[in-house]
């Protein structure tokens, strides 16, 4: 049997020298930097939008989180409060954390850079996608289990 060479073993299909794939980085990293470039890739009113969107799932997400809290607090506790008032009070703090939410995703999407080059998205921008979808997904969850609780048998 023939001593196999390092090169042979580098061989792939059809006698050609297969090229070495780079390290792949740790699983946050990868989709970290893959969703990086993707964001960067987009133009400046898509990434506009993106900002405005992800906004809105954050206000709504909050007004979930926000009135299933509230709903879940004793009548008693709201005696002597106008119901209008109250509602009034949390809906303009949910309309202040959305535009707060948009600010944040304008800042690391879009930029305040009046140069001839518009700044480019960087990790920051990745980041803040996957913390609105994790924030989503977790109100989601905890509505879904406050359902599944109101559904439940009396015991």
């Amino acid at each position: 049997m023939a001593k196999e060479s390092k090169r042979d073993n580098q061989r792939g299909f059809g006698g050609r020298l297969a090229k070495p794939r780079p390290p792949r980085p740790p699983f946050p990293q990868w989709v970290i930097q893959g969703l990086t470039v993707w964001i960067a890739r987009r133009r400046r009113p898509t990434r506009i939008v993106l900002a405005a969107v992800l906004a809105l799932v954050m206000g709504f997400a909050g007004a979930v989180l926000v009135f299933g809290i509230l709903f879940s607090i004793d009548a008693e506790r709201f005696a002597g409060i106008d119901p209008y008032t109250l509602n009034t009070v949390i809906v303009l703090g949910m309309i202040a954390f959305g535009f707060f939410c948009y600010w944040i995703g304008w800042r690391v999407m879009v930029g305040f850079d009046f140069e001839e080059t518009p700044l480019q998205p960087t990790r920051t921008a990745a980041l803040w996608v996957l913390f609105v979808a994790g924030f989503a997904f977790v109100v989601a969850l905890l509505s879904l289990i406050a359902v599944a609780v109101a559904f439940s048998p009396v015991q």
